[in-house]
């Protein structure tokens, strides 16, 4: 009867697709390493890549990233880094957080994301926005008021 209860199987369905769609991605990407990975090298554990696991990941990378946006964009403004400086200041920073991440996963960053770049790329454009808005509240605190 009332139109709620098709919402609901909509719904219910949308989440088992998005469920099998992390299932495959899991599959295809233990199944590709272990064929790259030497016969006594241990097999990959594909528990750990569920949906929840996988976006609580890229939330953490998104947050730090920002964070370390925000601290860049008001060094960057304090110190009047500007035009292309400016833009390699912020490469700079993210750059050498990604490293910092990766040395703490200890190179493994494919236990933790389903690709390799995702610990470069997750968060960028929200780190950009982040790093601007720092920046110009920086710079006109330190050298316009």
């Amino acid at each position: 009867g009332d139109h709620r209860d098709l919402h609901l199987c909509d719904r219910r369905q949308r989440q088992m697709c998005i469920r099998d769609r992390y299932q495959r991605r899991v599959r295809a990407q233990t199944k590709k390493k272990s064929t790259m990975q030497a016969a006594a090298a241990p097999e990959i554990d594909s528990d750990r890549f569920s949906g929840e696991a996988v976006g609580s990941n890229m939330r953490a990378m998104q947050t730090r990233r920002v964070l370390v946006s925000l601290v860049a964009g008001g060094c960057a403004g304090a110190l009047n880094v500007q035009s292309w400086h400016g833009a390699l200041f912020f490469l700079f920073a993210q750059l050498l957080f990604s490293a910092i991440q990766a040395a703490v996963m200890r190179g493994r960053v494919s236990d933790y994301f389903m690709s390799e770049h995702g610990i470069v790329s997750e968060g960028i454009a929200a780190g950009l926005l982040s790093y601007v808005l720092t920046w110009a509240m920086m710079f006109n605190f330190v050298h316009v008021f």
